[in-house]
This record gives structure tokens, sequence and C-alpha cells, in this order.
């Protein structure tokens, strides 16, 4: 759709005018193109709310002006929403006025110029106007909020300087303001001038009264004119731009120095030529201007708050970061208006832009109030440069908008990102309790986490704030011995330590710790014995005067669920005595030691034994239980257990229950090993049998799978005998036996007979004779068997 567009001309008045352009408004707009000069470039607003921007230059061959202008209805921009400003010097100007009476040629979009406003030549653009910026910033502001304030002119040896001014003011503007902006480039006579942003040339000279004056003459001089009903130049005043003396009515600009807040310097000469200030262009708020809740107090205004807003946009320029006013925008505002400081202040800030106490005040009052809108991730960086060393003091009003802050994040924000913070306001504050309880938390999110170490908040809390460094390591200390591998990470993730710590022994022991970056218990067992002496050496303190040193050491080296072997823990037990192991609670790593250590292990039952005599008081009646089952099962291997070991075995169980697997293996394998010997204890088989305990006949069939006792089958047929003999004994004493016995006799020794001779079959056969009974007979039956009959004799054997 093509744009709305007018030709006018000094010498023809309107050439060309688009349909769509209300024919009410040609003498208005007549009225105001006819007052712009070659090289101007504007934007107008007419009486209905329309605008006209417009460029005009000088027709080559006639010499006349000629003014090419786009229409914009109210409320309507251009193609894509592109400021006007943008279309300064753009190609599809029209260069040459059409014939009078013709149409304009069809205009879609006015395509900006290319390269005239990058990103960096606006940025340097904004440097080199650096002391003015700030100034510009606020008056512009003012305008765009009071239809009544001065227009600012800008003065500018070239044209395409003041184009350059509208568009840095329109990046830092809020959208819709940047829309609405008006401005020319360049007016020869200021004072008829209908836009609210007025370009001008160093050699112009026009009544200073009512505007805001900005630029330097051709010497290099800074001037500034004030509007008359703000303590300005006063109704006689007028602009001076050249480099020589003031003369009545001029008004010289403030040294860069002076800036911001400061009317010292800013002079105005009246006609009788005495000297009044004239007020600067912006009343920067001071941070003491805060109450102690952090707010602004009401002698303040608005207006201070808004000029902050000026001061905190100079600087994201003057950083070259225009993309920050974009995601500015996207925060919610603390006051009414679109102006807050607040939000542009935290995202500079968090930005790596810094700013000055007004700057950092503002963006903490802003974090406080929308503290519950703000991510994680978010503030890391806020809270860095809040906390950021600064030149001096910080004023009252900003170090009580910060402690406000810290009472608001408190337990929201982890406290690894709030330690700069927190560290800051206790320092200032002189609060004692404030470190330790600041260092309490650290140490416990670091253990937690020990990557958050790493992060830049951390590093700057403790490295400005000495105290903080020394209370996490006293919390650190004392959180080392129940989690001391994680120290150990911590330590070696950050440099914490800066040295040997005194009176720390855990933490020296986890720094001593020769293996970081190790996994927890990644130490080789022939090496443990070693680290554990290490770090007990290190700890500067014996185990017998410091118990949890041994804590520390025995969790270094056997972290988590990790446990010594029966053999270690045996020595561990040798070495500090059952009273250091009794304070540091490392006692029932030792009993899990024995209780689950390998059913083989020969070192199992001397620590049982050893445990009971050491910790009589300390061991519950279950684990007691257990251990007397190992001492029983020492017995058993010494041939020393007693009369009834199957009861004796069982009752033992009862009180242990549940019982380890690994204890129960060895009990009863080395019952079921006497069991099954041709010296068994008189009367046991039967016990065995009517016992029809789970655990006890499983270990006893088990036993008679194994290899040793299939060998012995299968080369000793007297052995061969004694098992036919007991395999068929004591039938339906319970069903489980029943079932065991069966199995063994075709599953084991049918298979074992195989192998023997027929000379061995029949001393088998004379061995059964001797014993009595129907025990030869018995065999021979079921050794000649088939398939049929053995099971027929199986199910005999199992009913006798």
């Amino acid at each position: 759709m093509s744009l709305a567009q007018l030709h006018y001309t000094s010498a023809a008045g309107f050439t060309a005018v688009s349909p769509e352009v209300p024919r009410a408004l040609l003498d208005e707009a007549e009225e105001v193109l006819a007052a712009f000069p070659a090289s101007a470039f504007s934007l107008t607003e007419l009486s209905d709310g329309s605008r006209l921007l417009s460029r005009t230059t000088t027709d080559p061959e006639t010499g006349a002006a000629h003014t090419h202008a786009v229409h914009l209805p109210p409320g309507e921009r251009l193609p894509g929403g592109a400021l006007p400003v943008t279309a300064w010097d753009s190609p599809r100007w029209a260069p040459v006025a059409p014939e009078p009476g013709a149409s304009p040629a069809p205009l879609e979009l006015l395509t900006p110029a290319a390269g005239f406003f990058d990103r960096d030549g606006l940025a340097d653009f904004a440097a080199s106007r650096g002391p003015r910026l700030a100034r510009v910033l606020a008056d512009v502001r003012r305008l765009r909020e009071d239809p009544g304030a001065e227009p600012v002119v800008l003065i500018e040896e070239d044209p395409a300087d003041i184009a350059r001014w509208v568009a840095v003011l329109g990046a830092a503007l809020p959208r819709e303001h940047a829309h609405g902006l008006t401005f020319t480039t360049y007016a020869e006579r200021p004072e008829h001038a209908l836009q609210q942003i007025v370009g001008t040339s160093p050699d112009v000279v026009f009544p200073a009264a009512g505007f805001r004056v900005h630029g330097e003459g051709r010497g290099g001089t800074a001037v500034r004119a004030g509007g008359g009903d703000d303590g300005g130049g006063g109704g006689g005043g007028r602009a001076r731009t050249s480099s020589g003396p003031p003369g009545p009515g001029d008004v010289v600009e403030p040294p860069p120095w002076a800036w911001p807040g400061d009317a010292a310097g800013a002079v105005s000469q009246d006609s009788a030529g005495a000297g009044t200030a004239s007020q600067p262009a912006a009343d920067v708020a001071a941070p003491e201007d805060l109450d102690r809740t952090g707010q602004h107090s009401g002698a303040l205004g608005g207006e201070s708050r808004k000029d902050t807003w000026a001061a905190v946009a100079a600087q994201v320029w003057l950083a070259g970061r225009p993309e920050l006013f974009k995601r500015a925008a996207a925060q919610p505002s603390l006051y009414d208006g679109e102006f807050e400081a607040g939000p542009l202040a935290a995202t500079a800030l968090s930005a790596g832009v810094p700013l000055d106490s007004v700057g950092r005040t503002a963006a903490a009052v802003w974090a406080t109030e929308y503290a519950d809108g703000l991510s994680a991730s978010d503030w890391p960086a806020l809270l860095g440069a809040l906390c950021a060393p600064v030149p001096g003091a910080r004023p009252d009003g900003e170090l009580a908008a910060l402690e406000q802050l810290a009472e608001r994040v408190d337990g929201k924000v982890p406290a690894e990102t709030t330690a700069p913070l927190a560290a800051l306001v206790a320092s200032e504050d002189d609060d004692p309790a404030a470190v330790p309880e600041l260092a309490r938390r650290l140490a416990h999110e670091l253990l937690a986490d020990p990557e958050r170490a790493r992060g830049a908040a951390v590093h700057e809390a403790l490295t400005r704030h000495s105290a903080l460094h020394a209370q996490l390591l006293v919390h650190l200390d004392a959180l080392a011995p129940d989690n001391p591998f994680t120290l150990v990470r911590l330590l070696h993730t950050a440099d914490l330590l800066r040295g040997t710590p005194e009176g720390l022994p855990h933490l020296r022991m986890c720094a001593a710790y020769p293996q970081p970056g190790a996994e927890p218990g990644a130490a080789r067992a022939d090496d443990r014995e070693a680290t554990l002496h290490t770090v007990l050496r290190a700890a500067g303190v014996s185990p017998m005067v410091e118990p949890l040193v041994l804590r520390t050491g025995f969790r270094l080296v056997w972290p988590g669920e990790l446990l010594p072997t029966p053999q270690e823990a045996r020595w561990i037990l040798g070495e500090t005595g059952s009273d250091a192991h009794r304070t540091a609670g490392t006692y029932p790593e030792l009993i899990r030691a024995a209780l689950e250590g390998p059913a083989d292990d020969p070192d199992v039952t001397p620590l049982a034994a050893d445990l009971i005599r050491c910790f009589p008081h300390e061991i519950d009646a279950r684990q007691l239980g257990a251990l007397r089952l190992l001492e029983f099962a020492e017995s058993l291997a010494q041939g020393r257990a007693g009369a009834g070991p199957v009861a004796t075995a069982l009752t033992l169980r009862a009180a242990a229950q549940p019982v380890e697997p690994p204890v129960l293996r060895r009990v009863f394998g080395l019952l079921a090993r006497d069991l099954l010997s041709e010296q068994r204890p008189v009367g046991e088989l039967s016990a065995l049998a009517r016992s029809g305990d789970v655990d006890l006949l499983g270990a006893y069939a088990a036993t008679a799978r194994s290899a040793a006792i299939q060998d012995r089958l299968r080369t000793v047929p007297s052995y061969a005998a004694d098992c036919f003999t007991a395999w068929g004994a004591h039938p339906g004493a319970s069903p489980l036996w029943d079932e065991t016995r069966s199995a063994l006799l075709e599953e084991v020794l049918r298979p074992a007979l195989q192998h023997l001779t027929s000379r061995e079959v029949s001393a088998l056969t004379d061995q059964l004779s001797r014993t009595g009974g129907s025990h030869a007979a018995d065999f021979r039956a079921w050794h000649r068997s088939s398939g049929g009959t053995l099971g027929r004799l199986a199910r005999r054997f199992g009913r006798r």
C-alpha cells in the first residue's frame, strides 16, 4: 500500500498531493512546509494529530526549495514500525518535484540510508557528545511528558548530526515516545519551529527564552540556554553560539565535571550584567534523598526519579549498549510512568555497565520491589554489580536500599549468590551476628553443590570480607566430619584455604587428602592404611584428644556406604581403641564390617569377638545376636561347638533376625559341613530333619552338592554308604527334609555311584550290611531300579 505524499516547492506551491491526504489540512500543511529551508528533515504534528514526515532539498534545475512529505494519519506509523528518523537520507525521497497536477509516484516504504544508523556509529556519536547527553535526555523526557515544556534546541554544524541525535534519543525513549517525538534537523529561525527537537547551526542567533539549548560554538565553547520559567535566560535572553565572551542574555554551559546535579557554573548574564544561577537540565536524585526504608523522600517527587533515568540512559549509550533499552522495556516499572530509572539501571548493571550511586540505588529499590518476578539467573550479575567496589564511601541512601534488598531476598535467593550483598550490609551495619549466619548458610549451600564455589559472587564476597571468609572456614570445619569427601571436592574446586589454617583440623585433613578429584573410595585397599595415617597426621591433633578427627578420617577413606574390610576394621580398632570410635560414632561401621564381611574371610570371627568385648553397651540386641552367631561359627570351625549345635544355631539366629546373609552362610555352612561328616554329632541329623528350616536345609543341600563332597562320594565307598544311610533316614520328619534327601539321593548320590567300580560298589554294600538293618537290601533295590521303579522306591523311602 502506497504512503500518502505531498510535494511542495517554494516556486509553485503544491505540485502533487495524494488523494488520501485530507484537503482540509492543505492550508496548514503548506504553512508548515513553506517554513523549511534546504537540508531540513522533519517530523511535524498537525492540528488533527496526524504528522508530516518531510525532507527539503534544493531543486537542481530551478534552485527552488522542494519538500517531499509523507502524511501519517493519527496513530499510524511507518511500514514495519520503523522510527521516523530512520528515513533520513533515504534513497526513496524524490530528488525533484513532479509536474504540477501530477500524482505522486507510488511509495511503499522509506528505505533507511545504508550504514547511517549502525550501532557502532551511533555509539561513537553518543560518546562524542557525552558531556551533554544526560542533559539532553532529561530535557527530552521533560517535553515528552509535559506538552507545555520548552522545546529542545540542538546546535550542530551538520544537520546529519541532528538526525543522529534524534536516533540516539529514539533508542533510549520508551517506544511510544520515540515514535511521537517531533523534530527538524535544521531551522533558520528556531523561535518559529513547531517541533519538539529543533536543530540549528552555530551561526544562528535566536531568542533564548522558552528553549532548552544544547550545543557547541564554533570555537568549541559549550552553550546552553534555560527556559524562562525555570530561572533560565529570562524573557530578554538570547542563545549565543559563537566562541567569544558571553554577552547580555547569553547562557554559558556548566563544565562537564559539574554534572550531574551541579548548578554551579551555569550562569545567565542578564541585560544589566548581573549573574544568576540557571537551573540544570536534570535535578538528579542523590542517594541521600532516599529515606531509611529505601524509598524516595517526598521532597524529590517524580522529577528526580525521572532525571535519574536520563543519567542512566546516558551511561548505557556511553557504554555502547543500546540493546539494553529494549531489554529494560520488558521489565516492570516501580512507579507510574514510562521513564522509571529502576528497570533500566538494573538491566544496565547486570550487563556490566557501571553506574554511579544514584543509578545503583535506583536498581536496588526496583529489585526489592520486584524480587519475586526475577529468576534465579537474574540475581548473580545484578547483586555482583551492586556490591562491586566503589570509590569512597557509599551514601546512606544507597546503603539503606541495599539493606532493604538484602532483607527482601534473604532465604529466597541462594546464599552463594547473596553473599556479597549480605557481607556488604553486615560490614556496613557492623552487625556481629550477621556474618556468622551468612557463613553458616553459605557453608551448607557450597557443600550441597561445590561447583557453586566457582561463582564470581562467592569469590568476590570472600576476597573483600575477611571476616566472612574466616567464619566460612569455621563452619566448613564443623561440617566436615559428616561428609568430608564433599569438602575435599569443594577445596579443590575453589581456593578457599589460602594457606594452612590453624585450629581447623578437619579442613586440614580434607586439604591433605592425597587424591583430589578422585571418586569416593577410589584408594586401593593397600593404600587405605597409608591414606588414613596421612590425613590423621594432617589434623595436628590425636584422635584420643579430638575423636571427631577419627570420623573425618574414617569417612575420607571409606566414604558413603563403603566399609573397611574385616582386617582393616581390626587394625583400626587396635590402633585407636574403642573410646575414640565410641565418641566419633564410627563403631557402627566396624560392626557392619563384621556382619557384612565375606563368609569365608578369616578375620570376621575374631573381629566379632573384639566388637562384643569393646562395645558391650553400644551394640543393639539384634546385632549382638548376629555377632554371637559369628562367635558360634568360630566354635564350629574349631570343633568346640558343644552339644546340640543345630538347636544352638537356630536359637541364636532367632535373636538376630533379620540376619545378614554372609553370617548365615558362614554359620550354616560350617554346621552343614559337620552334619555331612561321618563323625557327625549323635542325634543332630534327626534335629536337622525335624527342624524343617529352609535356610539350614538349604545350606545342607548346597554343601552336599559342593565339589568336595561329590569328589569324596565318587572315591570313598564308605562315605557313599554313610550318605545313603543318612539320606534314607528319618522319612516323614518334615516335608522339606523328605524333599531335600530325595533330591540328594537322585541328583547327587546316583550320579556319583556311576564312577564306582563293581568292587567299590560291593565294598559299599558290605559297609551297609555291617550297619545292620535293611540298609544293604534297600541299596541293592535302589541301585538296580530303573526310572519307573526308581520312582516307586523313592516314594517308598519317602513314606518310611
